[in-house]
């Protein structure tokens, strides 16, 4: 079955990266995935796509902004992409709930 990679906070890109190498290992299909990290950690201010089809996206840290909100917009788009016996590898570490930001209004 397809396989997607979901990583966001500020140990992102390295548990993104571990995660590349076990589905490689493992012989299982990568069908792509979203890597949230600081903009300092992801190495560019701007998305940027990687070899093994995951797109990197900075969000703001430790305050809320609007790149945490495109941060958000952007797994949501992902989670449309993804079929219902597809298998989604999510890791989580310290930083998402400010990377992936996005408040309702009011």
């Amino acid at each position: 079955r397809p396989h997607w990679i979901l990583a966001v906070g500020k140990a992102a890109e390295a548990m993104a990266a571990a995660s590349v190498i076990e589905c490689r290992a493992r012989g299982l299909p990568l069908s792509g995935g979203l890597v949230i990290a600081t903009a300092g950690l992801t190495g560019s201010e701007s998305p940027r796509h990687d070899a093994d089809g995951l797109e990197h996206l900075p969000g703001d840290h430790p305050v809320p902004g609007i790149r945490s909100r495109r941060a958000a917009d952007a797994i949501a788009a992902l989670i449309e992409r993804i079929d219902r016996d597809d298998v989604v590898i999510v890791c989580i570490s310290g930083g998402t709930s400010s990377l992936i930001g996005a408040p309702i209004a009011g």
